[in-house]
């Protein structure tokens, strides 16, 4: 291989791990505003369902192992629990009530 096609090619990787990054941080968020959904209203909503469905998804597609860190962060956030609070901006944000109290990149 030429240098050129290797520098490409290492330039593509780089590129598709910053977007697994990206969707797994989005996993992350969507995970955590599920269990305070589920914790402050008591139910499930489809809705979250399908979001993860297509991080999932697009998880796989990035890297081999996407799904096991799809999983790995779902596991990490079930062990917490988190209710919705709003700012002093007014904007939703979900505040860590119960469970390990560990950083939050600690679980990416």
């Amino acid at each position: 291989m030429d240098p050129e096609t290797i520098e490409y090619e290492r330039g593509y990787f780089d590129a598709q791990q910053d977007v697994l990054k990206q969707v797994l941080d989005m996993y992350q968020k969507v995970c955590i505003a599920e269990n305070a959904y589920i914790n402050d209203l008591g139910g499930y909503n489809d809705n979250y369902n399908q979001r993860l469905f297509a991080l999932e998804d697009v998880a796989m597609y990035l890297d081999v192992d996407g799904l096991n860190l799809c999983r790995a962060i779902k596991k990490a956030i079930n062990q917490r629990t988190y209710t919705e609070v709003i700012d002093d901006k007014g904007r939703i944000d979900y505040k860590q009530i119960a469970g390990p109290r560990e950083p939050e990149q600690a679980i990416l």
